[in-house]
């Protein structure tokens, strides 16, 4: 939960960060991205679990030791995992937004990009290890957050080919 919180504070720091210190003059639009990023990927994530309803291996070690299976709903969430697709999504916006600021012969994208894998890997690793998750509820919550990261900037993207006035244009 903590890191998770901590990739929340990085996207609101950022986007703080390209205002006052980058002197951008789309910091808001970086804060739009990282709302949306944050919003499509909480929705898909819960639509997810409650169509699956897959159990979380939690409830299958209660189950082992009480013979009982348990009444609590977020024991039945587990298919994919959230907090990692929180992660890859934020960390794959902010990736997104460092390589149009910085280009891709700047250090600071790539920095922004490993980051981003690692704090994203630990995400994963601490959700299965606290029984929260299977391995592969973390790999499609990877996968569908860092989807999710790159999409949302990468269609406003177009639009400013397009003409749109919302755009990531610098």
């Amino acid at each position: 939960d903590v890191t998770v919180a901590l990739t929340m504070g990085y996207a609101f720091a950022d986007s703080l960060w390209s205002a006052f210190f980058d002197k951008d003059d789309h910091w808001a639009t970086s804060f739009v991205l990282y709302a949306e990023t944050m919003s499509l990927n909480f929705a898909l994530t819960s639509l997810t679990k409650l169509a699956f309803r897959r159990p979380r291996p939690i409830a299958y070690i209660e189950l082992r030791e009480t013979g009982v299976p348990s009444t609590d709903t977020d024991a039945s969430l587990s298919f994919y995992s959230g907090h990692t697709s929180t992660a890859a999504g934020i960390m794959s916006t902010a990736s997104y937004l460092a390589f149009k600021r910085h280009g891709l012969r700047s250090w600071k994208p790539w920095v922004t990009v490993v980051l981003g894998a690692a704090v994203t890997s630990l995400v994963a690793v601490q959700r299965v290890r606290a029984r929260e998750h299977f391995p592969t509820d973390v790999l499609v919550g990877a996968i569908v957050g860092s989807s999710v990261g790159i999409l949302v900037p990468h269609l406003h993207a177009a639009k400013e080919h397009r003409g749109c006035r919302f755009s990531l244009a610098h």
